[in-house]
């Protein structure tokens, strides 16, 4: 994503209302962005590479979703840990970031990398997916593992396809002008939900969405009828 063309402005004001003294994201209402421009915020989220800033109303929103299975929930690619953290949920992340070459790739592009929650843990999805056999995943931001013939993707990314046939839901929150090409929408029933209490990084902030996929294992639980609630 291109943060570089916008007009660099001092980040201190939203540095200091948004970041705690160890540097992670502090929950805030939607409305409390609304004092920062989008360039501000994005520009923001380009520094310390963030993708998304939870809101207080979409944490609760993905609280009472996920209900009484929260306990069987974890979150993938969770970075610095802050959607997890803030709902009570197993943090996993590949850290892929961190491994050299791809650190050095990012720098090349003049692209900050993400600086990962302590209390993530370093597992990649399929792997985390195996082993905490969870009914629910939940990500943002995710890159699809690139296939020959993909729009997006990456090749070091998760293989959604293939995970999804383990698990009942998987939640992602992202932009429709980022992930809107995802092979899953095509080939796993999915609802996408729109939102205004979404704040990214994206261009396009009018395009965010939470994307709720159904899985080989999913049954009872009719998301449709909660989400409308």
């Amino acid at each position: 994503m291109q943060i570089d063309v916008l007009k660099k402005e001092d980040l201190s004001a939203i540095e200091n209302a948004v970041l705690d003294e160890s540097g992670r994201i502090i929950v805030h209402p939607t409305d409390f962005y609304k004092q920062f421009s989008r360039d501000l915020i994005r520009q923001f989220c380009h520094a310390h590479a963030f993708y998304l800033l939870p809101t207080a109303e979409l944490i609760e929103f993905l609280d009472k979703i996920l209900g009484k299975d929260k306990a069987r929930t974890i979150e993938i690619g969770s970075g610095n840990g802050s959607l997890g953290r803030a709902l009570k949920i197993k943090r996993t992340d590949s850290w892929m970031q961190a491994v050299p070459e791809i650190k050095a790739h990012y720098e090349a592009m003049m692209q900050p990398t993400i600086k990962y929650g302590s209390d993530v843990l370093k597992i990649d999805a399929e792997a985390a997916i195996k082993k905490f056999r969870p009914k629910i995943v939940l990500g943002s931001w995710i890159t699809q593992k690139w296939r020959p013939g993909d729009e997006e993707g990456n090749i070091l990314g998760p293989d959604e396809n293939k995970f999804l046939k383990k698990i009942a839901i998987y939640i992602m929150i992202g932009n429709e002008n980022i992930h809107g090409q995802k092979r899953i929408l095509k080939n796993y029933r999915h609802d996408i939900l729109e939102s205004t209490h979404l704040v990214s990084r994206a261009a396009d902030s009018s395009k965010d969405r939470i994307y709720v996929f159904y899985g080989k294992k999913y049954n009872l639980l009719d998301w449709r009828k909660e989400c409308q609630k």
